[in-house]
């Protein structure tokens, strides 16, 4: 066992260095103990511990790896050998990370306690250790509680422990190793480093003798790239048995100063009594906020953040490898994001190293997620919170990369809301140099930032706002006016954060997610998957159950393939997240975004612009157009029009380089590509936002069909930035229907669009087996609207047809995040109480967020003119379904797709299907039944016309 010795100098641990360590990764023996029964028959004993059932698994790993879907405690024990070389040293057992409770016992003896599933701890064993014989470590491991209702293991339960949701993560998932020093060391040490080169360096030496020592103290800081050294330091000090701190102040002239384009980093080496060696990187840098946005050293920085959730496809809450994470800040950097922000868990160790070295900001965010459940709300809340938020800020402190600590996430309980403020001064106390940011969303009564150095709260707008696609010219205008004065009258889409106006404000989620391209990533999966983990089975229930609806839904017919269905999602994503992104950053009272996500997860596997292996979904390439530095928008404005219709051209700049000078042109093309209007004008683009052009023409002659407009900026011949936009021009719908139309319209949404079009029609209720009736009835509230429609279905059974524009609901799911999403609300509405509408309706959110819901338009008559056999992209930005109806059995005319989830590890439950436009046979007639949003858009929107014409003519 002697080579297992590694003497290793300058090996990060916890963010600094240690002069010798012995690492115990590798091979451990593990009993999983779901009776819980170990501890007291005291497995920790060797005689004890069982024979049977015994498995070996690899440290650092998490459980979940090794054994399918189980939650409770297990058992884990390895032996090791210590040379004599070592004998006389302070030794320590260091912990990275086990999740969530760690009892600890060195050859049958308890020696530690910990609870805390994300952070290192240590355990001193010098006195413990054998030199002659085989050591014994042996750990209880309680894991945290996610899924399981009835489960209680020494008196926790469900949801108790501070959790990411990603993985179950249970059980020792970061490194152990055997550390030795001499007996008086640098145990902690926190470079406190200011932007002028002021230095204030804090030192914990501990002293394991029992008398006052006097010890000499030699600093080094060194350039890490270069390796010049830049600042010495040596002194004296006197330390008493136990721990010490102590206090170098000093000055760095000139220093290099860190950012994503400049990481700049130092080493600083510590040396007690001239012993070991111990390093420490550390970086300088200020992040912060003003007045007039927010500013890294100095400089104003617009924060371009993807939030990055921290799964991986085999290692789960740990990187399958240091390749996939340094590919994962490179495609990050290309792509324009200058910040990633880690989802609601520490990054282990080496993530944030690489961070530091690459030059990408981070957020600092404990594993405390909030919303309804994360944590549980009991007595021990306080203590378990505090203790990840100080865990998490002393490991970390010393790395540049992390600008800000952002302690909450979108607090909805009052439990959690008492402890923001005491959390920020908890927080403060142990690092005064970077931001803090109490609660990302301000869903319990705002958001507030603390600047560096200071106590006080200023407002500060972390807003959560997620938005369907296609994106309409109303979601446009949200984040075009979004933290304006009128913003809270005029627009307010955001749902519960709330938003100061004049506050600095960051959407801080934003973003519609696609559907991975699941045929790739099975296929990647089946090559170098694990079959046992959580990550495999979310994608593969999402595909399983994908196949079984392509069928009915229709969805076979128009794609073909559940690959050309998810790529076909992603495109609906990228041109929906592309706009939502430029509004964003054309709006000068926003100072950032961070889109939701830059890397799959769990129950958001849709959301990513990387997949679950890191494959860049289309949506990528659409990041890196709108994340330019120099970056023009390109608007008209409507998107939809007829011909000889007045458009309004707008052009917008984001400049993030100095105030420059060029050519700006502007051209519209029709649909084969001939220019149709041309326009270029000498602009200057000053720093900052402009605004181009913003100018109205009646459409010229020859625009029709799927148009476009191109802008191009040039200075001299080079050209510096381009961008186009698609708009759709039409003609004038004309409409013959073959039916005599019987309209039953009381509110009057439907008649204007009839009269205006010359379509005729009767509001006598003289039915026929020849009648088409049009409703726009959602409700029977008076007894004469139920004789009304007892009639008009009594025609419809003998061939009549009635189109349904606002179908009345029997039942309507409302949450399909709760694991209870099969148990619906049911209706009150008369249609159903008495019997009268002949098919239960079941109706479904179908908005889609980050978890997508896409609408898939068949080749049917009633699309003619339009696009067809495709989901519902930005040329139907208006008419696109919120919701849709479910378990209807006859094939659709639209159809939606979506997948429902529960919110822990687990992920996904199923894909479902719904139609958004559909022909319901009833007897010898048929009922037609829409959630498209038609009657708010009839003569608003030539998309609506055309829909409701070609019903109109086919009927």
């Amino acid at each position: 066992m002697e080579k297992l010795l590694l003497l290793l100098i300058h090996l990060m641990v916890a963010g600094s260095t240690i002069a010798q360590e012995l690492s115990l990764n590798g091979s451990w023996e593990i009993v999983f103990d779901p009776l819980n029964v170990g501890e007291k028959e005291a497995w920790f004993l060797h005689e004890n511990f069982p024979k049977e059932g015994v498995q070996m698994i690899e440290v650092p790993s998490s459980w979940e790896e090794y054994v399918k879907e189980y939650e409770g405690v297990a058992w884990y024990r390895k032996t090791f050998s210590v040379s004599k070389v070592h004998k006389g040293k302070v030794a320590s057992l260091y912990f990275g990370a086990v999740n969530y409770v760690a009892e600890v016992y060195l050859n049958e003896v308890p020696i530690g306690y910990h609870t805390g599933g994300y952070a290192p701890f240590e355990c001193r064993v010098e006195d413990l250790l054998t030199y002659d014989t085989e050591n014994v470590l042996s750990l209880r491991v309680v894991s945290p509680i996610i899924t399981q209702d009835s489960l209680e293991i020494d008196g926790m339960t469900k949801w108790e422990a501070p959790h990411w949701r990603g993985a179950l993560m249970a059980g020792i998932w970061q490194e152990v190793t055997l550390n030795f020093h001499e007996n008086i060391f640098s145990e902690e040490v926190f470079v406190e480093a200011k932007t002028n080169g002021e230095l204030s360096i804090h030192l914990v030496v501990r002293n394991t003798s029992h008398h006052n020592k006097t010890v000499s103290t030699s600093l080094a800081i060194k350039e890490k790239s270069s390796g010049r050294l830049v600042w010495e330091h040596t002194d004296s000090a006197e330390v008493e048995p136990g721990s010490n701190s102590l206090l170098v102040n000093g000055q760095l002239g000139a220093p290099l100063l860190w950012s994503p384009d400049s990481p700049n980093l130092y080493a600083l080496d510590i040396s007690i009594d001239q012993g070991p060696l111990m390093s420490q990187l550390f970086g300088i840098r200020e992040f912060t906020a003003e007045l007039d946005g927010l500013y890294l050293n100095g400089k104003k920085f617009y924060m371009k953040a993807g939030f990055w959730e921290g799964l991986y496809p085999n290692k789960l809450g740990a990187p399958d490898s240091e390749e996939m994470v340094r590919e994962e800040i490179r495609l990050a950097k290309e792509a324009g994001f200058n910040t990633l922000r880690p989802w609601r868990k520490p990054p282990t160790p080496r993530v944030i190293e690489l961070a530091d070295e690459m030059g990408i900001c981070l957020f600092g965010c404990p594993a405390i997620e909030c919303m309804n459940e994360k944590p549980k709300a009991v007595p021990q809340l306080r203590e378990r919170v505090m203790a990840e938020i100080s865990a998490m800020v002393k490991r970390d402190r010393n790395h540049p990369s992390i600008i800000a600590w952002e302690l909450f996430n979108e607090i909805v309980r009052e439990p959690l809301a008492r402890l923001k403020h005491e959390a920020v001064l908890l927080t403060r106390s142990l690092d005064p140099t970077r931001a803090i940011i109490n609660e990302s969303g301000g869903w319990a009564n705002g958001a507030s930032m603390y600047k560096p150095y200071s106590k006080e709260a200023i407002p500060f707008n972390e807003i959560h706002s997620y938005s369907k696609s296609p994106v309409s010219q109303a979601i446009y205008d949200d984040y075009l006016h979004m933290g304006q004065e009128d913003y809270e009258e005029k627009y307010r889409q955001s749902g519960r954060s709330l938003i100061i106006p004049g506050a600095v404000s960051i959407v801080s989620e934003i973003g519609y997610g696609g559907f991975p391209d699941l045929a790739s990533v099975m296929m990647l999966f089946k090559e170098k998957g694990n079959e046992l983990t959580p990550t495999y089975w979310s994608h593969k229930q999402l595909y399983t159950t994908l196949e079984e609806v392509m069928q009915p839904s229709g969805l076979q017919e128009i794609f073909g393939s559940i690959k050309n269905l998810c790529l076909a999602s992603q495109k609906v994503q990228a041109e929906g997240n592309k706009l939502q992104i430029e509004a964003t950053r054309i709006n000068a009272d926003l100072h950032g975004y961070c889109v939701h996500a830059y890397t799959a997860g769990d129950w958001v596997i849709g959301a990513g612009v990387l997949d679950i292996w890191r494959t860049p979904k289309q949506f990528y390439e659409s990041l890196v157009e709108v994340n330019a530095p120099l970056y023009f928008s390109a608007r008209v404005e409507p998107a939809t029009l007829y011909a000889g219709q007045e458009a309004t051209l707008k052009v917008h700049a984001v400049n993030e380089y100095k105030s420059r000078k060029g050519e700006l042109s502007v051209l519209l093309r029709n649909a084969k590509g001939k220019i149709c209007y041309q326009d270029r004008l000498t602009h200057e683009v000053v720093q900052g936002i402009s605004q181009g052009i913003n100018t109205s023409l009646t459409l010229p002659d020859g625009m029709e069909g799927a148009c476009t407009m191109e802008v191009t900026y040039l200075e001299g011949e080079q050209l510096k930035a381009t961008n186009s936009y698609t708009f759709h021009v039409f003609k004038k719908p004309t409409t013959a229907s073959t039916s005599s139309i019987v309209l039953l319209d009381e509110q009057e949404k439907l008649k204007p669009f009839l009269l205006a079009n010359k379509i005729p029609f009767t509001e006598d209720l003289n039915l026929s087996p020849n009648s088409f009736i049009l409703t726009s009835v959602n409700d029977i509230t008076e007894d004469e609207q139920a004789e009304t429609f007892k009639q008009v279905f009594e025609e419809v059974h003998q061939g009549a047809t009635v189109f349904f524009l606002d179908p009345p609901a029997y039942k309507g799911y409302f949450q399909p995040w709760s694991r209870n999403f099969k148990v619906p609300q049911s209706s009150n509405n008369r249609f159903y109480t008495e019997n009268i509408f002949p098919v239960k309706l079941i109706t479904k959110r179908a908005k889609g967020r980050w978890d997508p819901v896409n609408h898939a338009v068949s080749d049917h008559p009633y699309f003619e003119g339009l696009p067809r056999n495709e989901f519902m992209g930005q040329l139907y930005q208006n008419v696109a379904a919120d919701r849709s109806f479910v378990e209807i059995v006859h094939k659709p005319v639209v159809s939606s797709v979506g997948w429902d989830y529960r919110r822990d590890h687990w992920g996904i439950i199923s894909a479902w299907w719904g139609a958004d436009l559909a022909e319901i046979p009833y007897g010898k007639g048929k009922i037609i039944i829409s959630t498209l949003k038609l009657m708010d858009n009839l003569g608003k929107d030539p998309v609506a016309d055309i829909i409701m014409s070609n019903i109109l003519s086919h009927n």
